[in-house]
């Protein structure tokens, strides 16, 4: 339970980030930046341990600016 609150806030900080510079956005374009800049672990891709990775803040906000 402890993981999905942490990821929870990482992903809506992430996401907050994301809106000061996209603010028309809607979801659809934030997942794909978010699978994009994620941090990819394991096997590429999606996978059954990590699924797409590790958000990265930075990376996702740099691909937006």
């Amino acid at each position: 339970m402890d993981i999905i609150i942490l990821h929870s806030s990482h992903l809506i900080s992430t996401y907050n980030r994301y809106s000061r510079w996209q603010p028309w956005t809607n979801s659809v374009p934030v997942d794909v930046v978010l699978r994009k800049s994620a941090d990819d672990y394991g096997a590429p891709g999606k996978d059954p341990y990590f699924g797409y990775g590790q958000i990265n803040a930075g990376k996702a906000v740099s691909l937006v600016k």
